[in-house]
């Protein structure tokens, strides 16, 4: 568990030059979180597939197991347990 915080409006600093020098860079340098990430870290956020599946025949590539896993491993989300 963190044992410590920082302030919001740090990490709104952040995250606002983040997008800027992604924009800037075509997407080659990135923030360490995202505009949509701090949008959404602090509300349960569910999405169904259901109607893209129905009514588009969209099926994902990967399985939402998979997908979590490989989101963990490439942002090094679980290194400090190691």
């Amino acid at each position: 568990m963190p044992t410590r915080s920082i302030p919001r409006f740090i990490i709104q600093f952040l995250v606002h030059v983040g997008e800027i020098l992604a924009r800037m860079t075509d997407g080659r340098i990135n923030g360490p979180i995202s505009l949509q990430e701090y949008s959404t870290v602090g509300v349960e956020v569910t999405l169904d597939i259901t109607k893209a599946r129905n009514q588009l025949g969209y099926n994902p590539q990967l399985s939402r197991d998979e997908g979590l896993s490989d989101l963990i491993a490439r942002r090094g989300y679980l290194d400090h347990l190691k």
